[in-house]
């Protein structure tokens, strides 16, 4: 996330750096070299949480990482519906709030699906249950990119948005409309919550 904010700040000031190394970017202090930092600053969070009995259940964080992305492409289409500039450009803390609410989605689902097919797989296909973790990872990869390449093909660019926002909702409701379900499953193989 830090790279980003360079990136965009070296942009925004025409080549210059702004600041020097040290400085805020936009407002936002730059304490860690990448967003390495933020999965540690969430897991102190977690462990909170987990003090309080409040931590949520493994299906429920696949829901919520679901979710936080609709929310992230939601807030895009708002962007685009009403904050569009005669430049036709869209302010930058609609993409740094974006790029943050995904960044947290995405803490909910990678490492703790990861985490998961570990613990549910057969201790023999523990390593083919991990190739299966990525090879999902890599088609979501390519249909990434064969929406994309339809980008050109929408004269309505909310309507392509919409779509995300459409799949990260209602795979967020699929999972919550099954969480006791799931939650029971994960508690008879793991013996955990």
């Amino acid at each position: 996330l830090v790279r980003f904010l360079r990136i965009v700040a070296i942009e925004e000031s025409d080549g210059g750096v702004v600041g020097g190394d040290d400085a805020a970017l936009f407002g936002v202090a730059q304490v860690a070299e990448d967003e390495g930092n933020l999965p540690g600053v969430l897991g102190a969070d977690a462990g909170r949480l987990e003090a309080r009995g409040m931590n949520p259940s493994i299906p429920r964080k696949f829901g919520l990482g679901l979710l936080f992305n609709g929310l992230a492409f939601l807030l895009l289409m708002f962007a685009l519906t009403y904050l569009v500039d005669d430049r036709n450009l869209i302010p930058f803390w609609t993409l740094f709030t974006v790029y943050l609410i995904q960044s947290v989605g995405e803490l909910c689902l990678s490492p703790i699906g990861l985490s998961m097919v570990t613990k549910l797989a057969p201790l023999k296909l523990v390593g083919f249950g991990m190739g299966g973790w990525f090879l999902s990872t890599s088609i979501g990869g390519k249909v990434a990119g064969v929406m994309t390449s339809f980008w050109d093909d929408f004269t309505d660019k909310k309507i392509f948005f919409l779509i995300l926002v459409a799949g990260g909702f209602i795979g967020g409701i699929l999972i919550y409309s099954r969480i006791k379900s799931l939650n029971q499953i994960v508690k008879d193989k793991t013996g955990a919550d």
